[in-house]
């Protein structure tokens, strides 16, 4: 039944209300005692509630995801790094803050950088990462 039908009709709450009377004074103990008594298990209900609930949640987190990384992508985009004198150096000692196989890659990168264009863009990339981890830890502290 649509929205506008059941708000203009209330048939639902009278068929709910034929079918078992909304009494506040019903224990919980008294429904499953009704509830065994009829021979009806909620149990595959149950696991099917908690089942929508689960799909609904993941849903929402894929979504909230998915607009993170796109306004992540947004303030990234146009983080370049400042021009440096010794670009080599300076790229070498902020390898060396990283930690783990980052660090193995960038090392790996910096040996391979050849000319000035190549260091500029590893710093580029470097600095970037830092911004990314700086708004992860600004998101993760709210």
């Amino acid at each position: 039944m649509s929205e506008d039908m059941r708000d203009k009709y209330p048939v639902w709450d009278r068929l709910f209300l034929l079918l078992y009377p909304c009494d506040e004074s019903v224990t919980d103990e008294e429904v499953d005692a009704d509830l065994s008594r009829l021979g009806l298990d909620m149990g595959p209900a149950n696991r099917r509630l908690h089942k929508i609930v689960e799909t609904h949640r993941a849903r929402a987190q894929f979504a909230a995801a998915k607009n993170m990384r796109a306004s992540l992508s947004e303030r990234v985009r146009d983080v370049v790094a400042p021009k440096i004198d010794d670009l080599r150096a300076s790229v070498k000692n902020l390898i060396n803050t990283l930690i783990g196989q980052e660090q193995l890659a960038y090392f790996h990168k910096l040996e391979a950088a050849a000319s000035e264009e190549d260091l500029q863009s590893l710093m580029d990339d470097l600095e970037k990462l830092a911004t990314i981890r700086q708004l992860r830890n600004d998101s993760q502290s709210k």
